[in-house]
């Protein structure tokens, strides 16, 4: 059954509900007991969204939704026409074996991607994505995790947003040889909205990597032979209990601000939409310790 892409407000919410019931059952096994430490656990708590961990659902899903009424703000005051422009820039150098994961420096990457996004307004979004097969492959030894960058742009024209993304891939090799390490796709404003939900979204997927290959015939003996092309295609599908767990383990107690970053119009608006989303969940909170003080009167 072909998956939903994580491009609207009920898909993201239905997705990262799913991997949460997930993650608490699986934290539920014997093996699963001695997978996540105390402070992780505590983190993954409905209680604990006000705090806007990484990890924790509702915490994602409130921010998610604040970054996605400010931008629609934007774009009803005078951005209906302008173009915008999502990019990914996945390089090599921040794809590191999971046992590594956890400790990267997120802020090495923001500096990185920051300098080669230029001065444009942008909202972006460190995400890893777990890659569990690259051994067999013959890419890796382990698992393998790539921290990337996803951003939405806008304010310049999809020429020179081009050219600083083929630079990266110029540059940077990829972590699958054939794979180029930037992408950028143009939209439209009533587009790119739905690209929010898919740029915040928690790990959802993992992928598996399987190596090209090519018939070719032996000039001498006319017998037909298998030949591996030196290039990859990888599959998509909905991440694994087990990966789910390693991926809380790998994102740890970073926050959501801890991985968003923002250029030109797209800083502030980062501010407005955490300030909104810290605000949203406080009055949820409020709320709920009014109901549960009602039921003990």
């Amino acid at each position: 059954m072909r998956r939903e892409p994580i491009l609207t407000q009920s898909v993201f919410i239905k997705t990262h509900d799913k991997i949460d019931e997930a993650i608490a059952k699986k934290l539920l096994t014997p093996l699963g007991e001695e997978l996540l430490n105390i402070n992780l656990r505590h983190a993954l708590l409905e209680r604990e969204a006000k705090c806007l961990y990484a990890i924790n659902k509702r915490s994602r899903i409130a921010f998610a939704k604040s970054v996605y009424r400010t931008l629609k703000r934007i774009i009803n005051n005078k951005g209906k026409k302008a173009a915008y422009h999502f990019v990914t820039l996945a390089p090599a150098r921040f794809a590191v074996p999971i046992s590594q994961a956890s400790a990267m420096d997120v802020a090495r990457i923001i500096k990185w991607a920051r300098r080669h996004l230029g001065k444009c307004h942008f909202l972006a979004c460190v995400e890893a994505a777990i890659y569990p097969n690259l051994a067999k492959a013959g890419i890796a030894r382990e698992i393998v995790v790539s921290w990337h960058v996803h951003a939405i742009v806008w304010g310049g024209k999809r020429e020179a947003v081009k050219k600083r993304v083929d630079r990266v891939t110029k540059r940077c090799p990829s972590l699958l040889p054939g794979v180029p390490a930037g992408h950028v796709a143009t939209f439209t404003a009533d587009e790119i909205l739905g690209r929010v939900w898919y740029a915040l979204k928690a790990p959802c997927s993992e992928h598996n990597v399987y190596p090209m290959k090519t018939e070719d015939v032996d000039g001498e003996s006319g017998e037909i032979f298998t030949a591996a092309t030196g290039r990859f295609r990888q599959k998509k599908r909905e991440i694994r209990p087990g990966n789910a767990v390693r991926m809380v383990g790998v994102m740890g107690t970073r926050t959501i601000p801890d991985l968003a970053f923002g250029g030109g119009k797209g800083l502030a608006l980062l501010e407005r939409a955490e300030e909104a989303a810290r605000r949203a969940l406080e009055k949820e909170d409020r709320r709920t310790e009014q109901r549960l003080a009602r039921l003990f009167e």
